[in-house]
């Protein structure tokens, strides 16, 4: 299997650089590359294309908003009977909310907004930072009740000295959702309501965990409300400050800045970061369902039938949609089968559809 495996790739390679060749004889750089295809674009045809494109966008951004106002009351329904049942199904929501943020995820990054997927969802993250892990029994926000559980503090912890000083988004909440087994959790959400002499009820970890993921859930809420109302103006200025053709390359360019980021975090599952952090960083799983429902959306905007919201019409020609659209087909089998060996074979699928991507970029 891993021997067909390799020969498929081995011909793929070889297919990309008879195409790169060929490119090479017609242009004598990328980046007139990328302007003789756009100067054959049609003004009023890009700027459908445009706003089409971000039109799409809006459903995304709605269900991410849904999702984190679902997540965020189931968690307060666990808060308030906690049970494994009601672990679960916070739990559940927790997965559909990862869900609907990997397919808002290019779209923020089209829109130049990548710098948000640090609060939605920064990733990988020290869980001793957050609470009790492993040998370290007290560590963590949860132990240090010198430190005050509002927003505005939490806020100031979340990247306070590292990226993976990690108090807020999705996987903040995942590390204290699944942080131990579900009837072990279940003890560690549980509400104490008397203190040992010395102490204040609040100051007690158990209550103090409970406001934590509390204030993390209202918090991701919050973030995406503002993002969700602030969308239009954020188009708007894309729109105002660059002209349709560009805007198609830039956009272009910023899809290959989302799959590169995908490359990276599948990089860390197949490497030695992997080895060492495992139980740290993959609490909850199932990222890989995520993953390629984020590259179905990336898939739609090149490979659509509908051709007012085809990327790929002013960005590749027609031999490169084909290579991408095999790539893309099997880049998702390959996450479906999981494993680290189908990792690392994603990865190198992942090369091979950034090197079509930027060979059509340049220098944007």
């Amino acid at each position: 299997m891993k021997y067909q495996q390799t020969q498929v790739l081995r011909i793929i390679f070889h297919y990309i650089l008879l195409i790169v060749l060929v490119s090479a004889c017609t242009d004598s750089t990328e980046g007139t590359k990328v302007t003789e295809k756009n100067s054959t674009i049609d003004p009023q045809a890009a700027t459908s294309l445009i706003n089409s494109l971000w039109a799409m966008s809006r459903k995304p951004i709605q269900a991410s908003l849904k999702q984190a106002q679902l997540l965020n009351q189931s968690i307060q329904a666990l808060l308030e009977q906690t049970s494994v049942e009601t672990l679960q199904d916070a739990r559940q929501k927790w997965l559909e909310a990862y869900r609907s943020y990997r397919k808002l995820l290019p779209y923020l990054y089209m829109a130049n907004q990548q710098d948000k997927a640090f609060l939605l969802a920064a990733w990988p993250l020290q869980p001793g930072y957050l609470d009790s892990y492993d040998i370290y029994p007290h560590s963590g926000i949860v132990h240090d009740i010198s430190l005050p559980l509002e927003a505005e503090t939490v806020r100031e912890q979340h990247g306070l000295t590292s990226s993976e000083d990690v108090a807020l988004g999705l996987h903040a909440i995942e590390f204290m959702l699944w942080a131990d087994t579900l009837e072990a959790n279940v003890k560690r959400l549980a509400p104490v309501d008397i203190a040992p002499e010395g102490w204040m009820v609040e100051e007690l970890p158990n209550n103090r965990r409970r406001q934590l993921v509390s204030l993390q859930a209202q918090l991701l809420v919050e973030e995406l409300k503002k993002l969700h109302d602030l969308w239009p103006s954020i188009i708007e200025s894309n729109s105002r400050h660059i002209e349709p053709k560009d805007q198609l390359a830039f956009i272009n360019a910023k899809v290959g800045e989302c799959l590169q980021a995908m490359q990276d975090l599948l990089s860390v599952y197949g490497g030695k970061v992997l080895a060492d952090n495992l139980s740290m960083n993959l609490f909850a799983g199932q990222r890989e369902g995520a993953l390629i429902e984020q590259l179905e959306i990336i898939e739609s905007l090149y490979l659509t039938r509908n051709n007012s919201l085809q990327l790929a019409q002013t960005q590749l020609n027609y031999e490169e949609v084909l290579l991408l659209s095999g790539l893309l087909s099997d880049l998702k089998k390959y996450l479906a089968d999981q494993g680290e060996s189908s990792h690392q074979q994603a990865v190198l699928v992942l090369n091979e559809v950034l090197a079509i991507l930027q060979i059509k970029v340049g220098d944007t």
